[in-house]
């Protein structure tokens, strides 16, 4: 009684905030995420995360979402973990991020819903436009994405009150809705790092990197250290993703030719491939040269090998709102 005391005292003060006008984060039964998550099936299981399991469910046969189950309430230390994170994802507000949905603490459970998606994934809209039937993402919807989830992690790493750390920005955590618009989700990765300068170092400590293989920077990958550099590597490979019409890595191909960054990396640098050459053949003469061009040169600087030698997700904002100078000044290889 006394724990759900806490949590529902919790509740009030987290949807009494000034960030809940519509679709404020609700309790959920458990009955209802059991049967949404089929039992917390295997088959349902999406992540292996920090204290917990992700799994993917259908709640009321037609909401697609993803549940964070962190454990039981008798943890002293999980339970602060737990309502820390409700009161901080249930802040986060933007236009291009999922929304959380709600929770749960019956059966000893600490559970985490969130919305799943909006419509479809963009790797399904990107990738299989091969197939006789699907249409062609245009370019004019790419640029926008790419603009839009832009200004999503500059909201996560540099505007909220708390720096977070996606850790899985991929093409396939990237929903867009009716109305094309990208709606970034697979928070259960995330970390919330205070801005406190200290307690920011200490929170960086090194594990094991979690995420997709070809998303993640190599220095994560070595250290397993949530950076916000290692989130600009991501958004890099997705923008290379978008120009080329290209999965991150693609496995039927030989291990040099695998990995698309590194890929592009030598067609650009040893001037192997035109642009036209590079950019998407499913878009034939649907693109803008000059954007194509310039977010070929965005994605090849945010993944280079070296995290200084990234731009910030501030940076990256800055140039492509025009308030500092062009990209072109940034690159160390002209893209022709």
């Amino acid at each position: 009684m006394g724990e759900n005391r806490y949590f529902n005292n919790s509740s009030r003060r987290m949807t009494s905030s000034k960030f809940f006008v519509l679709d404020t984060p609700r309790e959920i039964s458990y009955n209802a995420i059991v049967l949404a998550t089929d039992d917390f099936s295997d088959a349902r299981r999406v992540a292996e995360v920090d204290f917990g399991t992700a799994y993917y469910g259908l709640l009321n046969g037609d909401q697609h979402i993803v549940v964070k189950r962190l454990g039981m309430t008798k943890c002293p230390a999980l339970v602060t973990r737990f309502s820390t994170e409700l009161l901080n994802l249930g802040r986060l507000r933007h236009r291009n991020l999922v929304m959380l949905r709600g929770w749960c603490t019956e059966q000893g459970e600490m559970l985490v819903v969130y919305d799943y998606s909006a419509n479809r994934k963009l790797s399904h809209l990107l990738f299989q436009n091969q197939i006789p039937g699907n249409a062609v993402l245009r370019w004019k919807t790419r640029y926008n994405v790419i603009k839009s989830l832009a200004c999503a992690v500059h909201y996560l790493h540099e505007e909220w009150d708390e720096q977070v750390v996606h850790r899985n920005i991929t093409s396939s955590t990237i929903f867009l809705d009716r109305d094309m618009n990208p709606r970034l989700c697979g928070f259960a990765l995330a970390e919330f790092l205070s801005r406190n300068d200290h307690a920011h170092q200490a929170a960086k400590k090194k594990g094991s990197a979690q995420g997709i293989f070809g998303y993640m920077a190599p220095e994560y990958m070595e250290s397993g250290e949530a950076t916000t550099a290692a989130d600009v590597y991501s958004f890099g490979v997705v923008i290379l993703e978008m120009v080329t019409g290209q999965p991150a890595v693609d496995y039927k191909k030989r291990k040099e030719d695998a990995l698309l960054v590194l890929k592009i990396r030598e067609l650009v640098g040893n001037r192997k491939k035109s642009l036209s050459e590079i950019a998407d053949i499913h878009l034939e003469d649907g693109y803008e040269i000059c954007e194509m061009a310039r977010l070929l040169r965005l994605g090849l600087v945010c993944t280079r090998t070296d995290p200084k030698l990234r731009l910030s997700i501030s940076q990256v904002v800055n140039i492509w709102m025009g308030v500092r100078g062009s990209l072109k000044r940034k690159e160390e290889k002209k893209v022709r």
